[in-house]
Order: C-alpha cells, then structure tokens, then sequence
C-alpha cells in the first residue's frame, strides 16, 4: 500500500489502514489481476471465449469470484498436485477435494467421464412454479404453425405475463447453460 500525498512518511511510525481491501470497489479487480498473473506466470492461458476459464495441455481451471475448479485433462494427476500446492503457498485456500457441485451443476464422478447435471436448478424451478408434481406429455408442434391470440380462450393478464416471462427466462437459462436440446 502507498501513502497518499496528504500524509507525509515518518520514521518508526506505523499506519493503520481503516478500509479493508474487500470493502474497495477496485478489490474484485485487482484479485482478478493478481489470480491471472499467477495462472499466466505457471503456464495456463486463457481462453478468449471465456474469460473465467484458463488452460493448459493438462488442466482446466475454472474462476467464479474466489473459487476456483480444477479439472484435470489426463490421467497424470502431477500437473494437478504441483498446480494446488503453489496456490497454497500463494494463497490462503481450502482445498475441498473431488468436486460434487459447482454453481448449482452436480458433477458425478464416472469411472472414464464426469457427468453434469443440473437436477437442482430443475427441482428448484419446479417447486418455484408450482409444478413439481406434474406429469410430462410429448407434443408435436407443427414447423411454421402461427399462433392466433384472438382463438385463445383466456388472454394472459399482467401477472400471468409475468409468471410465464419468469418461466421461459427460467427454461432459456437452463438451454443455454446446459440443457440445448430443450432450446
């Protein structure tokens, strides 16, 4: 930290700072910063599609906030433990093993694969409306088929509106995080 030009440095004198780092606008910044220069200086690069996701020839790392997913590319597990170990000694961290849920995504450990699911963003959005007990039906919709809202029985009111607006945006989420063949 840097004094600013209104105090003026003395010897043997010691400053204490009255703002935290986590209460400065700029502090999501400059942890970004400094968690890219770290991956960058131990040999990941990131991904121009995603700035959140940074990689290499063994390992996908994944940034949300402060946490961080390391997936491992192959069955080589050194590049992994060697990438874990100088962020520990870089940073105060928590290593919670085998991940099991990242950002709602339950991540089940298959012998040659990992399976992701978002089972409960889907329960969530369920209850939410009120149809967690519903039973599917497959329906076909014809190509090109116009829609006439004047042969509609019950025309949507304001808060039917709003409840099938939350509804789509809910199933849009779901089609563009995951789920595309419901898109």
């Amino acid at each position: 930290m840097k004094l600013s030009d209104d105090y003026r440095a003395e010897n043997d004198v010691v400053y204490k700072l009255q703002k935290f780092i986590y209460d400065l606008k700029q502090a999501s910044w400059i942890w970004a910063t400094v968690l890219q220069e770290f991956l960058v200086k131990h040999d990941l690069w990131r991904l121009k599609a995603d700035y959140c996701v940074y990689t290499n020839d063994n390992l996908i790392v994944l940034i949300y906030v402060d946490n961080l997913l390391i997936i491992n590319k192959g069955s080589d597990f050194k590049a992994l433990l060697n990438l874990k170990k100088k962020l520990n000694k870089q940073f105060k961290m928590t290593d919670l093993d085998l991940a099991k849920c990242y950002l709602d995504i339950k991540i089940t450990h298959l012998s040659d694969r990992l399976l992701l699911t978002q089972i409960i963003f889907i329960d969530e959005i369920l209850e939410w409306f009120d149809i967690k007990d519903s039973a599917s039906k497959s329906m076909l919709m014809i190509p090109g088929l116009q829609l006439d809202s004047d042969l509609a029985d019950n025309p949507l009111n304001d808060m039917n509106t709003e409840y099938y607006q939350q509804m789509i945006e809910s199933l849009l989420y779901l089609a563009l995080d995951m789920w595309s063949d419901i898109a």
